[in-house]
This record gives structure tokens, C-alpha cells and sequence, in this order.
């Protein structure tokens, strides 16, 4: 609990420099994924799950930009669950909330995908978009962010 807390507090280091949040949409992929898309967010998150593979698991995930900037870089939440909903800590981030992104450049209104690894114990996860980051500079941070892992974790 105190690693979850504790990785929970480390999303909360960068600004909010977008807008407010709006009202959330769930979506499901494969029921091994639950995704939030907020109505104001730049980038919606079109599918994600999680896939066995030999050494980690996979988690795919595809986006589309809803903006008309070009972006430079995404970043994700996710909150790993095991199959009995526990959580599921990842090796390399060491609790069960793993930021992941890319810096895949993205021209505006276009979607995107990539894949990232996750420890094998992860059976079923959660995603949000945390923060984004513009060709021109600019950033959009998901004002609600540490109070979403915040309460997915109060839930253990």
C-alpha cells in the first residue's frame, strides 16, 4: 500500500497547463482493460488490453489525436490488476501503477498505436491519458489525475 501511495504521489509532479475536466467515458477492451476518456482530453484512447506473451505481457494501445497541433509526446496511467482484481505490482516501476508514453510524433486529428510491456502477473488494467506535450511547446495534464489513482487504490 505504501508503494502504491507512493507512486500514486509521484504522477502529481508536473502542472496542469490544459484545460478542465469533463465528464468520463468508460470503454472496454477485451474485459481485460478499462479505459477513461475524458470529453475535453486532446488524445482519446480507442482500444487497450492486455495480452499474454512469453516473458511480460503486452499492452497494446491505440489513440487518436483530437487536436490540431502536432504531438510530440503521450504519456499514460495504468493501474495493473491480477486475476483475482488485486494489484498487481510491475518489476520495473515496482507498484501497481505504471506510467507509460511514447514520442511518436503525431499530426493533429491522425491516430496512433504502440505496445508496452507489463509484468505477467497483470491480468486486467486500467488506462488514462496523463499528460500530453505539443510540437509547439505547450503541455495538457488531466487535472484529475492523482485523485483517480488515488481512489482506484482506495479500493484495496
Amino acid at each position: 500500500m505504501v508503494i502504491l501511495l507512493g507512486s500514486a504521489l509521484f504522477l502529481v509532479g508536473c502542472g496542469n497547463t490544459g484545460g478542465q475536466a469533463g465528464s468520463k467515458n468508460q470503454g472496454q477492451a477485451e474485459q481485460s482493460a478499462l479505459f477513461e476518456n475524458l470529453d475535453n482530453a486532446p488524445v482519446t484512447i480507442d482500444s487497450a488490453q492486455v495480452q499474454k506473451a512469453p516473458l511480460y505481457n503486452d499492452v497494446p494501445i491505440h489513440y487518436t489525436n483530437r487536436t490540431d497541433k502536432f504531438i510530440t509526446k503521450i504519456e499514460f496511467a495504468l493501474l495493473l490488476f491480477d486475476q483475482e482484481g488485486k494489484p498487481a505490482i510491475d518489476s520495473h516501476s515496482q507498484s501497481s501503477l505504471k506510467r507509460i508514453s511514447t514520442k511518436k510524433q503525431l499530426a493533429p486529428q491522425a491516430s496512433g498505436s504502440g505496445v508496452w510491456n507489463v509484468t505477467m502477473d497483470a491480468f486486467k488494467m486500467k488506462v488514462r491519458l496523463a499528460r500530453v506535450e505539443y510540437l509547439d511547446g505547450s503541455t495538457w495534464e488531466d487535472p484529475d489525475i492523482q485523485q483517480w489513482v488515488e481512489q482506484e487504490i482506495a479500493k484495496f
